[in-house]
């Protein structure tokens, strides 16, 4: 529910029910920005109800001010929102709508995520893990999911355009952001059988794990080919371990990105950490006893890689990296 409660010359008082979805608010929330209309304050926010014939509805009572921007003083706006997935009570989102606080020219979209535990529990029933090893099974520490923080930013020129173009790619620029929003809102569960592998790397599972929306749904374009990945062949997995020894022995490129993949060398060149869409999915130190027994990151990389056919492009451009800096 979503209700104008008052309005006067500089306020405008809102009542934003917890059930409007997170792409709605952040749309209602740029839209106000483009206005000048800011939450100046943290009491200008207050958990509320309101009630409506015989219903009774949970949610926000937001104060947006009206302000103006000037040269060297930029005003700050800080909303913040929390709700539960109305479709799973058990998942919790924080909603964080900021302008001015990072760096005046840009407002920044923040939506943190904390998994339910049924999720959790019904990973480990599935047994992602057995699907990369023969000699692993999944076990309640290896489905521990993180708090996950999904961002996402918008820059000046399309909060305040000054031309009518302006306003055009504005305009544009913003129904991407607010449906990159409404996407997450329906696919952010499929990122987690990936950060199961993340305990794999090193990473504590209780690290806040984050992610831009751009790179989520990159996620969501190779889903389907995810979700076919498994124990790769002796050959796969064979050229990927070849790869990984190529670029930790290596002297001269310490990271390197490319097809989706991030492969980077400790500062003492000791270990090779490798993500996957932003992921870390493993790091090792040695990779020789690896071609024979099953780690559930490297099976998934390599295999990933052979479905996709990107093992020559990603191994033709690390060559290409290391062979320019030589």
């Amino acid at each position: 529910m979503l209700k104008i409660l008052s309005q006067t010359v500089t306020d405008t008082v809102l009542f934003i029910g917890d059930d409007e979805p997170l792409s709605k608010v952040v749309g209602l929330n740029l839209g106000l920005l483009k206005k000048n209309y800011i939450i100046d304050s943290l009491g200008a926010l207050q958990t509320t109800s309101f009630s409506e014939g015989y219903q009774e509805h949970v949610g926000l009572r937001a104060r947006f001010t009206k302000t103006r921007t000037y040269k060297y003083n930029h005003p700050v706006s800080m909303f913040k929102r929390i709700t539960m997935d109305p479709l799973d009570k058990n998942t919790r989102f924080e909603l964080k709508i900021t302008k001015g606080i990072r760096k005046f020219d840009k407002a920044y979209i923040y939506v943190n995520l904390s998994p339910a535990e049924a999720d959790v529990r019904a990973l480990l029933n599935n047994d992602v893990i057995s699907k990369y090893s023969r000699h692993i099974k999944s076990n309640e520490e290896m489905c521990k999911l993180p708090e996950m923080l999904f961002t996402t930013d918008v820059s000046d020129e399309d909060i305040t355009p000054k031309t009518p173009e302006d306003e055009e790619e504005s305009k544009r620029h913003l129904d991407i952001v607010i449906a990159r929003i409404q996407f997450f809102e329906k696919n952010y569960k499929q990122i987690y059988p990936l950060l199961m592998l993340k305990n794999f790397s090193g990473v504590s599972s209780g690290i806040q794990h984050e992610i831009s929306l751009a790179e989520f749904i990159k996620i969501d374009r190779y889903i389907d080919l995810i979700k076919e990945t498994a124990i790769p062949t002796t050959c796969a997995r064979k050229k990927f371990i070849e790869i990984c020894q190529i670029f930790k022995s290596n002297n001269v490129l310490p990271k390197f990105k490319a097809n989706n993949f991030e492969f980077i060398k400790s500062p003492n060149k000791k270990t090779l950490l490798v993500k996957a869409f932003g992921i870390p999915v493993f790091e090792e130190t040695k990779f020789e006893h690896f071609r024979y027994l099953d780690h559930p990151g490297i099976n998934f990389c390599a295999d990933f890689l052979d479905r996709s056919r990107l093992f020559d492009p990603v191994e033709a451009k690390i060559s290409k990296e290391i062979i320019t800096r030589i």
